[in-house]
């Protein structure tokens, strides 16, 4: 009878502290949830930044409304990241836009945009969602959102916009010739940035920019799927 009497208590304590102290309880699923979906195409309402630069991909090198071009297209990505802040969503867009800024460290070193974006997402949530939860379950040490998000602003520029300026492209120049025009043009920027291996599916460029309003991230769940890992959120390219 005691022990009945124990166990009730026990009991009872356990749902009492889980309804009254939840968020003592790390909400783990949840980034893990929301930023390892497969699905990160920007809906076709999303503003498409029709950036038109032949050369070195870099801010410091923008006009006034290249920049402003540039960070409304940057920002219409990151909300796709779905990530469970705002602050989290600032910090991916200082984050990312340094990867483009040649006065950055890091400039065109998308391992350690990663790397600075999983301690953000870690700080803002004092360890409650760890960003590796939040970009994917680790393996390699590029994330295939973060490369997508760098994928993207790279074809954006080179083509000059979304799908609508892909098509115009292959209209006035035909298909061969825009392809070889876009994928010298994606290719050159990728190897200034020190992406000489994402470089090699330059060729894919035009064809995705055509079929999708997000080309640079289903590029990189594309490279995600041939690499050592497949599909498990990582490049092990690096």
């Amino acid at each position: 009878m005691q022990l009945m009497r124990q166990m009730t208590l026990t009991t009872a304590a356990t749902v009492l502290l889980a309804a009254t102290v939840p968020s003592l309880v790390p909400p783990t699923d949840i980034g893990a949830a929301v930023l390892t979906q497969k699905t990160t195409a920007i809906a076709p309402s999303e503003p498409q930044p029709d950036l038109n630069i032949a050369g070195k991909l870099d801010v410091q090198m923008m006009t006034a409304d290249e920049l402003a071009k540039f960070d409304a297209g940057l920002q219409s990505r990151i909300k796709q990241l779905h990530l469970p802040s705002s602050s989290d969503e600032t910090a991916a867009l200082k984050i990312m836009r340094g990867l483009f800024d040649s006065k950055q460290a890091y400039y065109g070193d998308v391992e350690q945009a990663t790397s600075l974006l999983i301690q953000a997402i870690n700080a803002n949530h004092q360890g409650l969602v760890s960003g590796e939860q939040v970009l994917a379950a680790r393996h390699g040490r590029v994330s295939t959102r973060v490369l997508g998000i760098a994928l993207d602003v790279v074809i954006a520029a080179s083509v000059g916009g979304g799908v609508g300026a892909a098509a115009a492209l292959v209209r006035r120049k035909g298909k061969a010739a825009a392809k070889r025009f876009i994928q010298q043009r994606v290719s050159r920027k990728l190897k200034a940035m020190g992406l000489g291996r994402a470089a090699g599916y330059a060729n894919l460029a035009t064809d995705f920019a055509l079929a999708y309003s997000a080309p640079g991230s289903a590029l990189a769940r594309l490279i995600d799927s041939r690499d050592r890992q497949r599909n498990n959120g990582w490049i092990e390219l690096w």
